[in-house]
């Protein structure tokens, strides 16, 4: 047969079924142009699809916690204050071992005087996120009474211990929990339940670890909730309204803002109030422009060192007052007054942090005391996951995230198609400004929603990106490129054939 080699019998074989494919979508009346294009922009969806499911090397997860971070360090300028107001946080370091005459691990009577103190203050409640496992300790006999007695008279939560081999599960291994007279002596001893990078808070889980557990954050808000007049009965009470809380998943949301007023405490608050975050025009707008900024260290969203949204008590101002002329023990009391007091540790070689996208790696105690706030400012509005359907890793968030893709993809492939830039140059240009383009929107529709159902932030900035490769400018020259290589190629394979 004159002119049909292997190769031009092979790339017939494989051009059948495209060309049916072709023939068919012509057919039908109308649509032979939406078909041209639902054929372009059909292996972009498949990939994406593909890598949401898969998930390969973690690109998914990946540009999904990005997009979550980024989201959470925009609204933190936004953040209520309402729970700032209602939380404090106190930290137990070496330190505050050494000016209390103590060291590690305290004795007993270090942490009786501390609540004692934080008693007098007359503060709400009290949540312990300590590990308090062995009773041999230093100190006078009889520490362990005095401290299960000054419990008494203050609702004290404490949460249970965390074994290592569970990692961000929280079950305790066997021998890991709290000696059995405190257990007796708090009001309950919930788990701490936070994961996903210190992302969430699993609120009540009715099969955890075996039974039904309550978070540590839950448990201080129901006693919260219940002493304020506009939370106990309504809506966001989680007594009468139990659905809206169990086997729900609080997104940990983040304020910036340094609180004012504080000054008074200590000298290092005036210093604090000087550089931490205050809300002001200029520093929302730096803010925002550090955080969108395409390149740069991550210091550049961060707030100052020192800085956090609750601040820092230290437990020597309490424990050890003498040593610490710096603070006004007055003003220390009336600050402590009718709050939530967060006590927790943070001890040289024993890790106990999780980061935060505000703050970078902050201690344990202050994803309770940001989780606790969260239910204060929201109530039963928390923001929270989206509702569970999974294919593979693809579930309700996903299968948004691919209808939005295929929405900016449409709109890039219109953009580019108008556009039509000459070079491959020009094209990626144009493709890099519709991303950021896609992002702004992007942003806009996850703060629509995020505002609308109170559900976490989608994937906006892979969504965006996605969508604009798919069918973009770049992709538009490139596919042009393309046909203009098949073009010469099958002029040059019909110019050999007929010299043949």
């Amino acid at each position: 047969m004159p002119g049909w080699g292997v190769n031009r019998i092979v790339q017939t074989l494989f051009g059948v079924p495209r060309n049916f494919a072709a023939w068919f979508l012509g057919q039908i009346a109308g649509w032979r142009g939406w078909s041209s294009r639902l054929l372009k922009l059909l292996p972009g969806p498949l990939l994406v699809v593909l890598v949401a499911i898969v998930n390969p090397l973690g690109i998914n997860s990946s540009s999904g916690q990005i997009s979550l971070d980024g989201y959470r360090r925009i609204a933190a300028n936004a953040y209520p204050d309402t729970g700032q107001k209602k939380i404090a946080v106190v930290q137990i370091d070496d330190r505050s071992l050494a000016a209390s005459g103590e060291s590690h691990p305290p004795s007993f009577d270090f942490y009786e005087r501390l609540i004692r103190e934080i008693k007098a203050a007359g503060a709400e409640s009290i949540l312990l996120d300590l590990m308090i496992i062995d009773r041999d300790r230093q100190g006078k006999p009889g520490g362990l009474d005095r401290l299960a007695a000054s419990m008494d008279g203050l609702p004290v939560f404490m949460t249970a211990a965390q074994g290592g081999e569970d990692g961000e599960s929280g079950c305790a291994a066997e021998g890991r929990q709290n000696i059995e007279e405190l257990r007796r002596a708090v009001s309950v001893e919930p788990h701490p339940m936070i994961r996903d990078q210190a992302s969430h808070v699993d609120l009540f889980l009715d099969d955890y670890c075996g039974s039904p557990r309550l978070s540590a954050a839950l448990a201080v808000y129901m006693h919260h909730c219940g002493q304020k007049a506009g939370c106990w009965g309504s809506e966001h009470d989680p007594l009468t309204s139990p659905a809206a809380f169990r086997d729900k998943a609080l997104t940990i949301e983040w304020g910036r803002v340094w609180p004012t007023g504080i000054e008074a405490i200590h000298t290092g608050y005036r210093r604090l109030a000087a550089t931490c975050p205050d809300g002001s025009f200029p520093d929302v707008a730096g803010s925002l422009a550090g955080i969108l900024m395409p390149f740069g260290s991550d210091e550049r969203f961060k707030a100052p060192a020192g800085c956090t949204y609750h601040p820092v008590i230290r437990a020597e101002w309490l424990t050890a007052p003498d040593s610490s002329q710096d603070v006004d023990h007055a003003a220390l009391k009336d600050f402590l007054a009718g709050r939530i007091v967060v006590v927790g540790a943070k001890f040289a070689g024993i890790p106990d942090v999780g980061p935060s996208p505000v703050f970078g790696n902050v201690p344990g105690m202050f994803l309770h005391a940001m989780a606790i706030d969260n239910l204060i400012v929201r109530g039963a509005g928390f923001m929270t996951e989206w509702p569970e359907w999974k294919f593979g890793d693809l579930d309700m968030s996903g299968l948004a995230e691919f209808a939005a893709m295929l929405a900016f993809a449409a709109a890039a492939n219109v953009i580019g198609r108008r556009i039509a830039p000459q070079t491959l140059r020009a094209a990626l240009a144009w493709s890099a400004a519709l991303v950021v383009a896609g992002m702004a929107v992007g942003l806009a529709l996850t703060a629509g929603v995020v505002w609308l159902w109170r559900l976490e932030p989608a994937n906006w900035i892979g969504v965006a990106f996605a969508g604009v490769m798919i069918a973009g400018p770049a992709r538009t020259a490139l596919s042009r490129m393309w046909q203009a290589a098949r073009l010469l190629d099958t002029q040059a394979n019909s110019q050999n054939g007929g010299q043949g």
